[in-house]
């Protein structure tokens, strides 16, 4: 695949990932290595002190090749982390046509997780790169592709990345708060739902609206045992959770609804392989109380 010379090696990692990732030529030839090799590839540009691991290369993984991937893990194990970046990736892609809806308990809540962890990474990479898509307004609780108005409004708000709260002041689910959104015309749209251990089930009805076309959802959280909310649904295995017996390693399943789940276990973390022993300090290593997700 020919480029104009001087091309930014970012620009080229992005058509390569628009096109697919790899397809073949009218020679016969294979171009592309991929969909995983080349959002991997504008990850390291964008964010090149950053590490990569077997965690975050398998949730990239399972992200790219499923309608639905649902995470469940220990906490710092990288879930918040891994998903942020590839749906940032995701939306760079096609900004004028992608909508990404991002979930979580309460305002705090997204904040203090996914809704920071997306703000923290889109600023590091317009400091790189000051080209890439999306203006961030915290009022709206968004980043957006088109610019702000003087009056503060944005011209379009389906595109870009929007932050919805699930739960009211006393805890309460709020199910329109997401319902709203069931009915936007886009053509790619997204749900990354945060912190659904805590979520009742019913907020996965929305499902039935969404997912349609161009679609995908990640959900993602700390498994609370079997305890019935929306991530013990949305991960629970085809057979059931009795068809998996005890599970000590990192593990992904087909789940109920037609995706993968991957299941972190803690004490399987990168920090215990004898190639990358305690390399991570960020992540679940040997002096934390570790709990097994399951």
């Amino acid at each position: 695949v020919r480029f104009s010379p001087g091309t930014d090696p970012l620009e080229i990692e992005i058509e390569m990932a628009r096109r697919g990732g790899q397809w073949k030529l009218p020679n016969g030839n294979i171009a592309g290595l991929g969909m995983f090799h080349h959002f991997k590839a504008i990850q390291s540009l964008i964010w090149p002190e950053d590490d990569h691991h077997r965690w975050s290369d398998l949730i990239l993984k399972e992200y790219l090749a499923n309608r639905l991937v649902a995470v469940c893990g220990s906490r710092d194990s990288g879930k918040t982390r891994g998903i942020s970046k590839a749906a940032l990736v995701d939306y760079w892609l096609y900004p004028d046509d992608t909508l990404i809806l991002m979930t979580s308990t309460n305002m705090r809540g997204l904040e203090l997780r996914v809704w920071g962890d997306i703000k923290s990474l889109h600023q590091r990479a317009l400091d790189r790169y000051p080209w890439l898509s999306g203006n961030v307004t915290d009022s709206k609780h968004g980043i957006f592709t088109d610019r702000i108005e003087e009056t503060g409004d944005v011209r379009d708000m389906r595109k870009g990345i929007l932050c919805v709260p699930l739960l009211g002041s006393r805890g309460e689910f709020d199910g329109e708060s997401l319902r709203s959104f069931a009915g936007i015309k886009q053509k790619r749209r997204r749900w990354i739902g945060d912190e659904m251990q805590f979520l009742p089930r019913d907020a996965l009805k929305v499902l039935d609206s969404l997912d349609k076309g161009d679609f995908k959802g990640a959900f993602f959280g700390n498994p609370i045992a079997e305890n019935g909310k929306a991530l013990d649904a949305i991960s629970e295995p085809e057979g059931g959770w009795d068809a998996l017996g005890e599970i000590t390693k990192t593990t992904t399943w087909k789940n109920k609804y037609n995706g993968i789940t991957i299941n972190l276990v803690g004490t399987d973390s990168p920090n215990f392989d004898a190639e990358t022993p305690s390399r991570f300090p960020y992540m679940v290593d040997q002096g934390d109380e570790i709990g097994r997700a399951s």
